[in-house]
């Protein structure tokens, strides 16, 4: 068999989340460990643990067809759920968008002020900074 790796990393999307997820479960019910389960798939066992963070390279489809005969799942039984899981990804995503995420990020990052009791260290590099930049240097 020839492996190629992927020239560009892919972004995981919810099918490849919802695959891995569905993958954990028997690995779980099993007991097998990650080094385990790589002996009988023949991956390493650090692209086990890779794929089940949804870490790295997205599964491919020889990992999935190889996860599903080691479990002894049916492949297309195993894409219908995959599908339903990933809509159900996308719905709890839209739910609450990541450009929420980010402003609320952002609007914590305004909360805090420049004499919040909390956080002194902060307090005082604000204003080393500020003193800095009053006198044109940024302090290099």
């Amino acid at each position: 068999m020839i492996l190629h790796m992927a020239v560009k990393g892919r972004v995981w999307s919810e099918f490849d989340i919802a695959a891995m997820q569905i993958f954990s479960a028997p690995r779980e019910d099993k007991a097998l460990s990650y080094r385990r389960l790589g002996e009988m798939t023949g991956m390493n066992h650090t692209r086990i643990v890779d794929m089940e963070r949804n870490r790295n390279g997205t599964p491919t489809l020889t990992e999935f067809l190889t996860l599903c005969e080691v479990f002894d799942l049916k492949a297309p039984g195993i894409l219908e759920q995959v599908l339903q899981k990933a809509d159900d990804l996308k719905k709890t995503a839209v739910a609450k968008p990541r450009a929420q995420d980010e402003s609320d990020a952002e609007d914590t990052i305004k909360s805090f002020s420049k004499t919040d009791e909390f956080h002194p260290g902060l307090t005082a590099d604000i204003e080393k900074s500020e003193r800095l930049e009053a006198r044109g240097g940024d302090g290099r």
